[in-house]
């Protein structure tokens, strides 16, 4: 084969008459069905049979049950047989710490390996190495009993009962003549027994190989994600040249296949990442994904586990901007998600979360928590029991209103994964006969396992790239093949022993997971066959990979090692990084009626450093997500300090009256101002938060007691504001604000007081110019003018910094940064930034928006920025 040729160009002898190709693997059987089928299509032929092609466990069972014998045993299916692993092993061992279908897994393929290497199942019990073992074997043989009692047949054991009980008459089977075995680089005692049998009645002969080249060359890479990014590059051309060519890439580690997929896009694609997922999936393709790794069905699995099982606020807050919620009503999904982010990252439950969010909850929010509550109403069926189909019509039903099981019904990716969940639930439902009823619970967890475990693969049979590991490619043949990894540490691999087998069993029947010698074999001969599936192959590996320094394998005779041909591409936006940059002049519309300015102070403050952040804030009203935070983070510590203040200052006290309070009554009323803020977080929390906000509290009384002693020593004032709603409009712009606190001096003067938490830069700058203009903003909206500004930054218990500016000093008791200066030129310079914005002003600090420790940072998204 060439890479002009087509591939598999053997298919056609193989597929006459009489004739039948028995695969290695199900991948293989249907990558050449669908090879045929474009073959015939490609002789323009209207009309052909189905060639007789099957994986070699799915053909035997094929003739296993077309055999009318009634005294057959039943095959189970995979999710049945999990469940009789589970009852063996809980009825055994009914340990609550025992992850039963963990072990019901090993299990499973423990059996497999048991057939495959024709070890009688009695002989488990002869070895007792260790516990482990011992309890292995109490199941094995519950499981073995059950099986017989029931006349069911697990399908690892098929092959063997054929051997052992005849149920098929080859001899009288005239549908074909010869058998071509395709893709085995080793073959199981268990199947070399079978096909001694079927020699005796039809030709068996495998599929020729073609002979390995030697000196091969080697592409070295920096690191793992150059080496898939050159891979992605590499076939950017192949296609170039041959539009339609099947290429392959194979990878080490299937689990890692998600993240190798994006790094190959990022060479084969640059900018994949700002497309439609829905453009590309049809033009890579990666095998082995999980079901729940697909964007639908991981929102599915968030729904379900959430019946009986917390929510992380992470979890939640891709719940509530899913496609899935904001169908329903994506204003409200958007106002929930933002008020989640406001409270310590937490788990939740479906009632606490409903609970809690609904107070204060507007009309659009409470749309939201309504269908959520209306969804979960099963959630508290304990104790009833029903039959995992009437559970099914009920989940569908509820799946169905909440619009899951028609989010991407549109594209052939969604009809594909709800083909997927269907056949789950058909699956699950077989287990009928062993369960019969049972709780809600079991039928939500049951479902969660199997999306969990469950691989799929969308039906791409016309895929240009395929990525999968070295297995799964085992017969298959390219036009173009890169084969990665291949390093000293991947190659020879070290395979681990089977833990539910005894290594002195494992040593007698020669298991190649044992067996270090026999395991070389087989991965020579399955390296064989890699390379052999297409003559225009690319091999490399990563120098570096967690930090160890790794060399070329020594399986393969490596020619010369090549570091020209196929190099990285690197990252697409690197050229960003040397600032090779130019600025398009652009000005936004002028404001031509009156708009609302967002943002508040934050707006007026970003143009100081760059009027496009302040632009794409203000006007267009884009912020920055507020973080997810582990305990009580800065912004929530803040708005309880500043929520306490209000609450002590509600009243308007006087200098004459802090000084007449008494040392018990202070407490008091910080008692009192704290509680009140306070309680509501103390109530709903539990634990650890629950212990965060009670220290919390404490702080804060400990450090108002401090603050309030400080102002007794400060000169005649009273309190006129306390969180002041106020506005100010100018050049067609309205910024709504709000004012922590107003103070009128001695000398009838006004005192404007902001309250700070964290660190605060000074209010102006030694040269008299403004650094802060937030202040300006409140004197310059207030009816009645101002005199002084003041900034009051509380750090912590034994640390409160004053910044003040303007007519008086406002604490001397205090550590205070104050300069004496004159607040006009502060407000005109607020009314001239308003109408700079009004006018359209979006000049862009490129130093801002690609500063990585910028607030702003994540604007540059939206900006006029380009590569020269």
């Amino acid at each position: 084969m060439t890479a002009c040729k087509s591939t598999y160009y053997w298919l056609q002898d193989k597929t006459q008459s009489n004739q039948i190709i028995l695969t290695v693997s199900r991948r293989l059987a249907k990558q050449l069905i669908a090879s045929f089928d474009n073959n015939q299509l490609g002789n323009h032929k209207l009309a052909w049979s189905s060639p007789q092609i099957y994986y070699w466990r799915d053909w035997l069972k094929t003739q296993y049950l077309s055999n009318d014998n009634a005294s057959n045993p039943i095959i189970i299916n995979s999710k049945m047989a999990t469940i009789l692993w589970e009852q063996c092993i809980k009825q055994v061992d009914d340990n609550p710490l025992l992850n039963q279908y963990r072990l019901a897994d090993e299990a499973d393929q423990t059996l497999y390996i048991l057939s495959d290497y024709n070890i009688p199942l009695s002989e488990i019990s002869d070895f007792h190495e260790t516990e482990e073992l011992l309890l292995f074997s109490k199941i094995l043989g519950l499981f073995e009993n059950k099986l017989n009692e029931r006349n069911w047949l697990h399908p690892a054991m098929l092959t063997q009962y054929i051997l052992d009980k005849n149920p098929i008459k080859w001899e009288n089977d005239s549908s074909f003549k010869e058998i071509t075995l395709a893709g085995f680089y080793k073959t199981p005692p268990i199947l070399s027994k079978l096909i001694t049998i079927l020699r005796s009645h039809f030709s068996v002969n495998y599929n020729n190989q073609k002979q390995l080249k030697d000196n091969s060359t080697i592409f070295p890479y920096k690191d793992q994600t150059a080496e898939f990014r050159a891979a992605g590059a590499w076939a950017y051309k192949k296609l170039l040249d041959k539009p339609q060519a099947r290429i392959g890439i194979l990878i080490n580690d299937n689990y890692q296949s998600r993240n190798i997929k994006r790094s190959i896009m990022e060479g084969l694609n640059p900018g994949w990442q700002y497309r439609n997922d829905e453009q590309h999936i049809s033009f890579i393709h990666s095998s082995g994904e999980y079901l729940v790794n697909y964007p639908l069905m991981f929102l599915g699995s968030l729904l379900l586990k959430w019946y009986y099982n917390n929510l992380s606020s992470k979890e939640i807050s891709l719940l509530l901007r899913s496609k899935l919620l904001q169908n329903i009503h994506s204003s409200g999904s958007y106002k929930l998600e933002d008020r989640l982010r406001l409270f310590p990252e937490k788990e939740w439950s479906v009632n606490e979360f409903i609970e809690i969010f609904k107070d204060d909850a507007l009309d659009d929010e409470l749309v939201i928590l309504e269908q959520l509550e209306l969804f979960y109403k099963y959630n508290s069926t304990k104790g009833t029991q029903k039959y995992i189909r009437d559970w099914f019509e009920i989940l569908n039903s509820g799946l169905q209103d909440i619009g899951w099981t028609s989010l991407d019904s549109l594209n052939n990716l969604g009809n594909e994964l709800m083909k997927a969940w269907n056949e789950i639930l058909n699956e699950i439902e077989t287990t009928q006969i062993i369960l019969k009823k049972t709780s809600f619970a079991y039928v939500i967890n049951r479902l969660l396992i199997s999306m969990e475990s469950s691989l799929f693969e969308l039906d791409q049979s016309n895929n240009n790239i395929s990525v999968m590991s070295y297995e799964e490619a085992a017969g298959l043949e390219f036009d173009y093949l890169w084969v990665s990894g291949m390093d000293n540490e991947a190659w020879p691999r070290k395979m681990k022993s089977i833990p539910l087998l005894s290594n002195e069993m494992q040593k007698n029947y020669k298991i190649p997971n044992y067996n270090a010698s026999l395991s070389f074999d087989i991965q020579c001969k399955l390296l064989s066959m890699l390379l052999c599936g297409s003559q225009d192959t690319v091999i490399s590996y990563a120098i570096n990979k967690n930090d160890t320094l790794l060399k070329p394998t020594s399986m393969l005779k490596i020619g010369s090692t090549n570091f020209d041909d196929h190099p990285d591409p690197h990252w697409y936006l690197k050229p960003f990084l040397r600032n090779n940059l130019i600025e398009i002049n652009e000005d936004a519309p002028k404001t031509n009626y009156l708009e609302k300015l967002t943002g508040g102070t934050g707006t007026i403050q970003a143009y100081l450093s760059d009027p496009f952040t302040a632009f794409v804030k203000g006007r267009l009203g884009v912020r920055s997500l507020h973080k997810f935070t582990s305990g009580i983070g800065p912004l929530l510590r803040g708005s309880l300090l500043h929520d306490s203040l209000a609450k002590l200052y509600q009243k308007k006290p006087t200098l004459t009256d802090i000084q007449s309070w008494s040392v018990t009554e202070k407490k008091r009323y910080i008692y009192n101002a704290t509680k009140s803020v306070f309680n509501k977080e103390i109530v709903r929390n539990d634990g650890v938060l629950k212990k965060l906000f009670e220290l919390e509290q404490n702080r804060i009384r400990l450090m108002l007691f401090d603050y309030l002693y400080s102002e007794t020593k400060r000169k005649h004032f009273k309190v006129i504001e306390v969180e002041k709603p106020l506005s100010i409009t100018h050049s067609q712009l309205k910024v709504n604000l709000k004012v922590d606190r107003v103070d009128c001096l001695h000398d009838e003067s006004f005192h404007v007081i902001d309250y700070k938490t964290g660190t605060v830069k000074s209010i102006v700058k030694r040269d008299d110019t403004i650094r802060n203009i937030h202040l300006y903003v409140y004197i310059a909206a207030l009816k009645y003018q101002s005199a002084t500004l003041s900034f009051v930054n509380f750090k912590d218990r034994n640390t409160i910094n004053l910044s003040t500016v303007g007519l008086h000093a406002l604490n001397s008791s205090l550590k205070e940064n104050f300069k004496s200066k004159d607040l006009e030129s502060g407000i005109q310079e607020v009314k001239d930034i308003l109408k700079k914005i009004s006018s359209g002003d979006i000049r862009i600090n490129i130093k801002t928006q690609l500063d990585i420790n910028s607030r702003s940072r994540y604007l540059q998204i939206l900006s006029r920025i380009r590569s020269q």
